[in-house]
C-alpha cells in the first residue's frame, strides 16, 4: 500500500456523482450480486468519461479487492438482514467496505491517469463503446442472460447520462 494515494481524486468523486444515482445503484448492486466488479466498471465509466479506452487492471487493485473488500463484502453478507443484535455490526461493516472502495479505486487512480495520458482523448464515448467496454468485465460470459444485460443496459444508460450532462449535451 503506498504511502500517499488521493482519496478524493476526480475518479471517486465521480463514482459518488454516480452513486447519487438510485437506478445506478441499484443496477450496480444488482451486477454486484452476480459477481461483477462494481469498482472496476466505475473505472472503465470514468475512462468512458475522458475518451479512453479501458486499460489493464493493476494487480494490486485486483488484490485488494479480493482481499480486503470482497473479505468485508463477505463477512457483511454473512450476517442476518433480520437480525437486530447484528445489524449495528453489518451497518459498521457496510461503512468499512466503503473505505476500502474508496482505498481501492485511490489505488486504481494513478495507473488509470497515467493511461489517459498515454492515450490522450481518443473520442467522445457513446453508449456502444461503454457497452463494449463493460461486457469485457464480464466475470463469466455465460452469465450474460436477459436479467445482466438489462442491468448493463441501466448502468450504460445511466453512465451516458452523466457524461452528456457533464459535457453539456441533450441526453
Amino acid at each position: 500500500m503506498p504511502e500517499s494515494l488521493d482519496l478524493e481524486s476526480p475518479l471517486w468523486q465521480f463514482a459518488l456523482t454516480l452513486w447519487q444515482d438510485n437506478e445506478m445503484e441499484r443496477a450496480c448492486l444488482g451486477l454486484q450480486s452476480r459477481g461483477w466488479s462494481v469498482s472496476r466498471l466505475l473505472c472503465v465509466a470514468w475512462l468512458a468519461s475522458q475518451g479512453v479506452p479501458p486499460c489493464p487492471e493493476p494487480e494490486q487493485v485486483a488484490q485488494w479487492r479480493q482481499q480486503v473488500t470482497g473479505t468485508l463484502r463477505a463477512l457483511r453478507r454473512g450476517l442476518p438482514r433480520e437480525s437486530s443484535p447484528a445489524a449495528s455490526l453489518r451497518h459498521a461493516l457496510a461503512q468499512t467496505e466503503v473505505k476500502a472502495e474508496q482505498l481501492e479505486l485511490a489505488l486504481a487512480f494513478p495507473a488509470l491517469s497515467a493511461h489517459i495520458e498515454r492515450c490522450g482523448q481518443l473520442q467522445r464515448a457513446d453508449s456502444q463503446l461503454i457497452r463494449a467496454h463493460f461486457y469485457n468485465l464480464a466475470p463469466d460470459r455465460k452469465t450474460l442472460d436477459r436479467d445482466t444485460k438489462g442491468l448493463i443496459d441501466s448502468v450504460i444508460h445511466r453512465v451516458q447520462h452523466h457524461i452528456d450532462q457533464c459535457s453539456g449535451l441533450p441526453s
